[in-house]
């Protein structure tokens, strides 16, 4: 039963940022017109400058707050659908385990570049032996730490030094 409404509250909040997305493109379908909307590179704040009001004289800036927070909505929906999928499949994985492993690979996707001009940029400032040592070293330390088997607790010295 919880896995129902925890799917009902995913699609329910899908469905309403989905709602968002599409009001405002109609909006400015409607306002702008197709071959303005394909020609301007920011439709929305060409469509959010015409409003002036006598208490906000830019009219965009408060969309592109609610804009920001709408995206982190939807990434925290997103991210936790997937979470959700991963424990439906993999039943004897944890929620912060599963949570973890999705954070990871949207880091991933995140790291590669999407075009080969920023890649060529990224590889002309860093070297191959740094992007090495950036990236193993954050693991050889959490190796280091499960290995030493501390995981946080307080050691005698801490306690004796504060």
């Amino acid at each position: 039963m919880r896995s129902k409404r925890a799917f009902a509250i995913t699609v329910a909040a899908l469905a309403l940022a989905t709602l968002f997305y599409m009001v405002t493109t109609l909006f400015i379908l409607g306002t702008l017109g197709l071959e303005l909307t394909v020609l301007t590179p920011w439709p929305l704040q060409l469509y959010l400058n015409r409003f002036a009001f006598a208490l906000l004289e830019r009219f965009d800036v408060v969309f592109l707050i609610v804009w920001a927070f709408q995206m982190v909505n939807l990434i925290s929906i997103n991210m936790y659908t997937a979470a959700n999928c991963l424990r439906g499949v993999y039943p004897r994985l944890d929620a912060q385990r599963s949570a973890l492993i999705v954070l990871m690979l949207v880091l991933v996707g995140i790291a590669i570049p999407a075009r080969a001009a920023i890649q060529s940029i990224i590889v002309k400032q860093f070297s191959l032996a740094a992007l090495i040592y950036y990236g193993v070293l954050p693991f050889l330390l959490l190796l280091v730490a499960i290995l030493r088997g501390k995981k946080g607790e307080d050691r005698d010295e801490q306690k004796e030094m504060a």
